[in-house]
């Protein structure tokens, strides 16, 4: 009998485990749909087209330099410096600007038709002035005390640790107080000219003309209309990992923890799946830079079948508990 070298055998055994990968659908299917990428938070909805100064933007699990042009995504927050001006320009034609030390969450862009379609912005502090486009739908505009949406209008806010103010200087609005859980209560409408004023603690007051504190305190900018600026969208500049201490104020907030942490799990998930790059930038070392998914090819290739199945099982179990989690974070309250 001729015997058979132990190259020969290993080649047959690396032989079968493709084979095995190949013949087990249910395998093959859990293993791309685990690490194909989440992409649903990655569309571009708008473009930062005017800043002032310098701005951050926490996008995912990076916090990188804000830059003209730069793509807006959903989840992305924006912090400018003091003194400093951005503008944000949505794809529905909606102009927005952050006068100086202001902090502004992107929670939610609707769509219809595959196109933006209103959105849901957050001003933890600061100023914030929004102009609706001849081709806006209804947007939603949140702050810690007092909460607006318009869908033909222009609004100014201006947030504070315990006071909130609105002016509407154009069109009309749906005005309503928020909650510490972040629900609207009391909704009345608003129209041109009107003021719209609360402090912590007592109810909204409705005046027939701004405040000559707000309006000395205003951005020179807000006093005019903001004119467009068109860019040629691009991708921002890689930043440094975000740490608790970039978001520990945001999620004091009832409005926006939810929809941090969601993106915050999101990530990890999406991480979860990264082959190419972690085994290009890492390498492949079990217990140092072995992630789950570099395990699952390993056990695959020495037709160690169990325990791949196991590691695929188990990741498969995570990612859908994460899933699940982050949706149901996302849900918005009702009243």
């Amino acid at each position: 009998m001729t015997p058979v070298s132990p190259l020969v055998n290993r080649q047959d055994q690396l032989g079968r485990a493709r084979s095995g990968l190949q013949m087990n659908p249910v395998r093959t299917v859990l293993f791309l749909l685990l690490f194909m990428p989440l992409s649903t938070a990655g569309q571009g909805i708008g473009t930062l087209t005017l800043l002032e100064g310098s701005a951050s933007v926490i996008r995912g699990a990076n916090v990188g330099p804000a830059v003209e042009g730069m793509r807006l995504r959903q989840g992305d927050i924006i912090e400018n410096s003091e003194p400093g001006f951005v503008q944000l320009e949505f794809l529905d034609g909606s102009i927005v600007a952050l006068g100086p030390a202001s902090r502004l969450y992107i929670s939610q862009i609707g769509t219809r038709g595959g196109k933006a379609s209103g959105a849901t912005l957050i001003l933890l502090s600061g100023w914030l002035k929004a102009e609706s486009g001849s081709v806006a739908r209804m947007s939603r505009y949140d702050s810690p005390l007092l909460g607006a949406s318009t869908g033909n209008g222009t609004l100014l806010f201006h947030a504070t640790g315990n006071a909130c103010d609105i002016f509407i200087e154009s069109g009309s609005a749906m005005v309503a107080e928020v909650s510490r859980e972040g629900i609207w209560h009391q909704q009345q409408s608003g129209k041109a000219g009107q003021f719209i004023s609360r402090r912590a603690g007592k109810s909204l007051v409705f005046l027939a003309r701004p405040s000559s504190e707000f309006v000395d305190s205003m951005p020179h900018p807000f006093k005019d209309t903001l004119p467009p600026h068109p860019l040629k969208p691009r991708e921002g500049k890689a930043g440094r990992p975000v740490s608790y201490g970039d978001v520990q104020i945001w999620l004091t907030m009832p409005l926006a923890w939810r929809g941090i942490l969601a993106g915050t799990m999101l990530a990890f998930a999406r991480a979860m799946g990264e082959f190419g790059a972690t085994l290009m930038v890492a390498g492949n070392i079990p217990g140092k830079t072995q992630t789950l998914s570099l395990a699952v090819y390993d056990a695959v290739q020495a037709s160690q079948d169990d325990l791949a199945n196991f590691l695929v099982l188990l990741t498969s179990v995570v990612v859908i508990a994460i899933l699940m989690g982050s949706g149901r974070l996302l849900k918005p309250a009702h009243a």
